[in-house]
């Protein structure tokens, strides 16, 4: 047998006998999430990594799919997709939703004052957003990458 086979072999049985591959004691912590939990603001279904906050990204200089809702959300001054977006956990979809409420300001839109609560925390969040700046792409605070917009 080979080497690699026999360490396997050992810790596997070191494992066992150290009761590793028992029912933990406390099962009910990985019971089914609970349906409370999973009423989440739709991040369409990306939670980790996958959006980035800003304008034209890449070498084609080509807008994100949150780019393109905000626009066309700022266009009709519709205000329900940011209103989720500054509820959801995700703090790049924030990021917009607090852009896009500034730029409907500045339209005559004013938002209400649970929005502009949302809005403040979110601007105090520290938490990293994935940035693009064109070809470049880095992590930067959330309250530095939402300084600029004032309520």
């Amino acid at each position: 047998m080979k080497p690699f086979v026999l360490l396997f072999l050992f810790f596997s049985s070191l494992a066992a006998a150290a009761g590793f591959w028992t029912r933990p004691q406390n099962a009910e912590a990985f019971a089914p999430i609970p349906s409370a939990a999973r009423n989440l603001p739709d991040t369409g279904g990306r939670l980790l990594g996958n959006i980035v906050y800003g304008g034209y990204c890449g070498i084609a200089g080509t807008p994100s799919s949150e780019r393109k809702l905000l626009e066309d959300a700022v266009r009709r001054q519709q205000t329900e997709l940011l209103q989720n977006w500054l509820r959801s956990p995700v703090p790049e979809l924030q990021a917009y939703a607090v852009e896009g409420f500034h730029r409907l300001g500045k339209k005559g839109v004013a938002p209400d004052a649970e929005t502009l609560r949302l809005i403040r925390q979110a601007k105090a969040r520290k938490d990293l957003v994935q940035v693009c700046q064109g070809c470049l792409f880095s992590k930067a605070s959330l309250s530095s990458v939402l300084a600029s917009y004032d309520f």
